[in-house]
């Protein structure tokens, strides 16, 4: 049975004003990930769809894009 993680955006827009997206003309950025609400955060260097693809795969619940 697959697992649903739950990805959470909401700090990320009420900072940026925006959803996360990669920035233009840049293929990979540092992208902050809390994880099962637990500290520290991970930081992953990639672009946004890898790095929430390589977030996933390390949480059990949910992860959290952090600004």
């Amino acid at each position: 049975m697959a697992r649903t993680i739950t990805v959470n955006t909401l700090s990320y827009e009420a900072s940026h004003g925006h959803k996360p997206r990669q920035p233009r003309f840049s293929a990979v950025s540092t992208w902050a990930f809390e994880i099962d609400q637990q500290e520290p955060p991970i930081f992953i260097t990639a672009s946004y769809a890898t790095a929430v693809k390589q977030a996933k795969a390390q949480a059990q619940h949910s992860i959290t894009v952090l600004p």
